[in-house]
């Protein structure tokens, strides 16, 4: 039987100053030159009798595993919580300032990551503050936004449907049924502007969530969580910040829709589990590392005698990806596997699954199968790897099975890790 629910949320002001690099894209010219909207962290506390959840999310890529483990250990202390029922996320926003390091995508300002690390933690520790009443709803809708970039970019011919369901967790007032806060959810990259936008943003994240903030009454806080969206893009993309609004006020108008018809949520008890699972990577010999370095300086040479400044770039990048795995592999540490972080939060029959990566869509499928029905992939969670292809997509290659790597710095990952990142999945919900 469910006891009483009470809440507490905040958001806090994290925004950069003009100058710092953004996180996202390789086309990109650096540094940001200015402020469209502003980036916040936010955060959700539910407690029942006496567990208290803390879901906190800021407008950024992602957060390296480190950075991930020092603020989800501190707001849980700050929480007066256990760690395992902390989750951390990023919305993956191209257009916010770099947190984790990506070859020639944007490289962290230390002073700045102190400031995040603070102002994330400063928000989960106000939300837990402050609890109050409140009862519990689900809602759900679909949401046509978006579409699957591997079908259009040519990577694959057949791709399971693109998950369009646009869900939310809403804190309701106990006497009037109004929004107090809640999680808004949907499967897309935040990539509404492309490369070749300068302007801090937290692009489709933002506009989304500010503009569901704003025509509920009162103006609740509205987090943002991104679901298995490795390989679906907006429909729009790349386009101009017009179109990013719009594209939020359609999500924010299916959002309203359903949440008009809500479903209690009878919170009979919460939990948390944390695993990390090792998926294998493969191994590359050092005559070939040492010949992809030596050959994409040589391609780089090139591009710049040639003034194509992208090429460069993205030569620069890969050559710095095969000389790092090469001078692990001369010291004996080259990375035999990669981790992944699965974390399963149970909020009575609700189940978030986060995952420390861009998983693509399939795993929404997987998801679907394997867990209740109202449950929700949250990617990009406590932690970011880069990549996790599924079955299908590794024979097939492209940029999620290929090229990423490269500038997340990491190995490609072996043919049958997604057969294994799915056997761990299922098993944590099981």
């Amino acid at each position: 039987m469910s006891g009483e629910i009470r809440f507490g949320s905040s958001q806090v002001d994290v925004t950069p100053q003009v100058g710092v690099e953004l996180s996202g894209y390789l086309a990109r010219q650096q540094p940001s030159v200015g402020l469209h909207d502003r980036i916040h962290a936010r955060s959700l506390v539910i407690e029942s009798s006496g567990r208290k959840a803390v879901l906190t999310v800021c407008d950024v890529l992602g957060f390296p595993d480190k950075l991930a483990d020092e603020i989800r250990q501190a707001i849980a202390e700050k929480a007066g919580t256990d760690v395992d029922l902390v989750m951390l996320w990023g919305t993956h926003t191209h257009s916010g300032p770099a947190v984790a390091s990506l070859n020639n995508c944007g490289t962290p300002d230390p002073k700045y990551i102190e400031v995040l690390r603070a102002g994330v933690i400063k928000s989960a520790g106000e939300a837990a503050r402050e609890l109050r009443p409140c009862s519990l709803y689900w809602a759900q809708t679909t949401c046509d936004v978006s579409r699957n970039r591997r079908i259009a970019w040519g990577s694959s011919r057949a791709a399971p449907p693109v998950p369009k369901e646009l869900s939310l967790i809403s804190c309701n007032d106990l006497e009037t049924g109004k929004v107090l806060a809640t999680l808004m959810h949907y499967t897309c990259h935040c990539v509404v502007m492309g490369g070749e936008n300068r302007l801090i943003s937290a692009d489709l994240a933002g506009a989304a969530a500010g503009e569901l903030s704003r025509v509920l009454s009162g103006s609740p806080t509205v987090l943002y969580a991104n679901g298995a969206c490795g390989d679906i893009n907006p429909n729009a993309h790349p386009a101009g910040f017009d179109t990013l609004a719009q594209v939020g006020a359609t999500m924010a108008q299916s959002a309203m829709s359903a949440l008009s018809k809500p479903e209690n949520i009878a919170l009979d008890g919460i939990e948390g589990r944390f695993a990390q699972v090792e998926l294998p990577a493969r191994i590359m010999t050092e005559a070939d590392l040492s010949g992809m370095a030596r050959e994409c300086r040589e391609q780089e040479r090139k591009a710049r005698t040639e003034n194509e400044s992208f090429k460069a770039r993205m030569f620069d990048a890969h050559a710095m990806w095969a000389e790092g795995l090469l001078e692990k592999s001369r010291a004996g540490a080259y990375p035999a596997s990669i981790q992944l972080r699965i974390h399963r939060l149970q909020l009575g029959p609700v189940n978030l699954l986060g995952l420390s990566a861009e998983p693509l869509s399939y795993f929404s499928h997987v998801l679907r199968d394997a867990a209740p029905p109202w449950s929700l992939l949250v990617g990009y969670c406590d932690g970011l790897y880069g990549y996790l292809p599924s079955p299908e997509a590794m024979p097939e290659g492209g940029y999620e099975v290929s090229d990423a790597c490269k500038y997340y710095g990491t190995p490609p990952l072996e043919a049958g890790a997604p057969r294994v990142a799915e056997k761990a999945i299922r098993g944590m919900l099981a």
